[in-house]
């Protein structure tokens, strides 16, 4: 270490050190610190939104409500994309399934005008961004071009 010569750079580097040497001899100074426990919060009340939520049981979960599990099973059909196996509610755009799937077909319009997407569904020639999944399967989509 080069020791400076000026005053002024000496009383900077005697103070670097004896902050360096402050932190070193205490050893909480790095020492991370447990957290503290959750003190018990109550709600405080506004006023006029009080209330607005008292008739809700907000304990309980409704289970048919989507997305939840224990609700009733929703149908699903089949679906075999380019030799991959998905399943589809009856509905659902055929589109958004061969997307989620990676198959490696494209989509250019969206109209059903342009035929990139023209595909073999069960054996038939379809435009794959029009079409839905029907009700009843299995249904089975290879790749025209």
């Amino acid at each position: 270490i080069r020791v400076p010569r000026d005053p002024e750079a000496m009383t900077r580097l005697a103070l670097i050190l004896s902050l360096v040497a402050a932190f070193a001899c205490s050893g909480s100074a790095f020492v991370p610190k447990a957290p503290t426990p959750a003190l018990s919060r109550e709600v405080k009340l506004h006023g006029w939104l009080d209330k607005a939520f008292a008739n809700e049981e907000i304990s309980t979960p409704d289970r048919t409500a989507s997305g939840l599990s224990g609700g009733p099973p929703k149908p699903s059909v089949e679906v075999t994309i380019c030799g991959k196996k998905t399943q589809a509610i009856p509905g659902q755009r055929m589109r958004d399934l061969v997307t989620s799937a990676r198959a490696p077909i494209k989509f250019d319009c969206g109209d059903g005008k342009c035929g990139t997407c023209e595909s073999l569904v069960n054996g038939r020639k379809t435009r794959l961004c029009k079409f839905a999944v029907p009700k009843k399967g299995p249904v089975k989509i290879e790749r025209l071009r």
